[in-house]
């Protein structure tokens, strides 16, 4: 099925000028590609909400800003994920949004009408000198889905900034090298309720990875599940002020605490009530494995592998710790300690050695759990046999894939031209398998992701 759009957004080399319709991928005379993505919400935005309306963008970098200091201001809000204005990268372009200045962000939306908003396969690349994150949801903004992009080079407050947003969601991003200060610049900050954080790789930035921290009331129904996080200068995860169904699922966390100074653990805990952590590996933090510190209630450790966390594997005492691999039970013997390969061998202790807890359903590869006896311990899943799929890339960074018949991956290892491996961990939101169809597979570093196409 062909790529198809409402809206088009391209440079000048491919079509578009401002005084184009818009309503067209190529230059016909009148009718043709926006130039600029503020131009094309304008038209977007004449459409009223309600209805699901794609803008799709072409290659190139765009240096404006999208949002409140954007001149088309706010995309039209939709009325649910369903029927939700998509803002999307055409598939196999690299899209970047820069800002428009110096001192403008990338993108930002701060009212609270402003909600049902998807945003698919962009870089936010922030170019700011003044303090800002890459990509910043504020005051009463809510429903926002970014998926499949790039947050990296945000300054104060880091990559991605979520204060009083509700209900949005981070799937499938990278999120790196943002910050200045090792104390307050984190790769994502929430301090909303129901922040989902699924399926992102969160690496190179001065504070910690993630922070859900409000420093008052609890916030309800927080996630991070699935995530990659390492070599972030303060903590992987801080948790504080959470309730309800908050918890930390089949997370791989390592080697975060780079920074002088400061807490550096895998997960550090605080002020929350009935946090669930389950089936994490979390692996040469600088301090502690896990740290919990005051105001801790019903928290619930299990399933999850601590190994070579400086000061030790949990300082505290939850309030139920059970069945968790520990440093004195030994070398869980990884895949690769020294190449990060977390995942299980044969002979890995941590196999059948879990509970069975009937939310985790499945791992960080998305494969069913069980597989053996009972529940493996940590992210991986051990897997005696399955179906992989293997292709060699030229330079390109985007390969398309036929799947004939319903798949679930372990791992898919992808050689790039240049020799880089990189290693499919993440897959379409909310699903572990593909299923027939045409897939593009987007490579960006050492990270790989499949995007149904349309």
């Amino acid at each position: 099925m062909p790529f198809t759009a409402d809206v088009w957004v391209a440079k000048a080399a491919d079509g578009g000028d401002d005084a184009n319709d818009g309503l067209a991928e190529f230059d016909t005379g009148s009718a043709g590609p926006k130039l600029t993505i503020n131009a094309a919400i304008t038209v977007a935005n004449s459409f009223g909400g309600g209805a699901s309306k794609r803008l799709a963008i072409k290659q190139g970098t765009y240096s404006e800003s999208i949002g409140q200091d954007g001149s088309a201001g706010y995309p039209v809000s939709g009325t649910s994920f369903a029927n939700a204005m998509t803002m999307i990268a055409y598939p196999g372009h690299t899209v970047i949004v820069n800002g428009a200045s110096t001192s403008l962000g990338p993108i930002t939306f701060y009212a609270s009408t402003v909600g049902y908003i998807i945003i698919d396969g962009i870089i936010f690349d922030n170019r700011r000198t003044t303090d800002g994150s890459s990509i910043f949801f504020g005051n009463g903004t809510h429903h926002i889905r970014v998926q499949n992009c790039e947050a990296k080079n945000g300054t104060s407050t880091g990559g991605i900034s979520i204060f009083d947003a509700p209900d949005c969601e981070i799937l499938s991003c990278l999120v790196h090298n943002n910050g200045l200060s090792s104390d307050l610049d984190h790769g994502i900050y929430s301090s909303s309720h129901r922040t989902t954080v699924q399926g992102c790789t969160i690496y190179n930035n001065a504070a910690h990875g993630i922070q859900f921290y409000t420093g008052t009331t609890k916030r309800d129904d927080c996630i991070a599940e699935k995530n990659r996080i390492y070599s972030n200068g303060n903590c992987g995860i801080v948790a504080s002020d959470l309730q309800g169904l908050s918890r930390l699922v089949n997370n791989l966390i390592f080697e975060n605490g780079t920074a002088g100074a400061g807490v550096r653990d895998g997960i550090y805990a605080q002020n929350c009530a009935d946090l669930v952590i389950y089936n994490n590996t979390i692996v040469g933090n600088t301090i502690w494995g896990l740290e919990r510190n005051g105001g801790m209630t019903g928290d619930i450790v299990r399933n999850n592998i601590f190994r070579g966390n400086g000061s030790g594997d949990i300082s505290g005492t939850p309030a139920t710790e059970t069945n968790n691999w520990k440093n004195a039970d030994g070398d869980p013997l990884f895949v690769s300690l020294a190449g990060d390969d977390y995942h299980l061998t044969s002979s890995s202790g941590p196999r059948n050695n879990g509970a069975t807890i009937s939310s985790v359903t499945d791992d960080f590869d998305g494969v069913t759990r069980p597989q053996g006896a009972a529940y493996d311990q940590g992210a991986h899943e051990f897997v005696t046999s399955g179906t992989t799929f293997q292709k060699s890339l030229s330079s390109v960074a985007v390969a398309s894939v036929m799947l004939t018949k319903q798949v679930t991956f372990k791992r898919t290892l992808m050689t790039t031209s240049a020799g880089v491996v990189a290693v499919v961990t993440s897959f379409i939101p909310y699903t572990a398998e593909l299923f027939t169809g045409a897939y593009d597979l987007i490579i960006n570093g050492v990270s790989a992701v499949f995007r149904r196409q349309p």
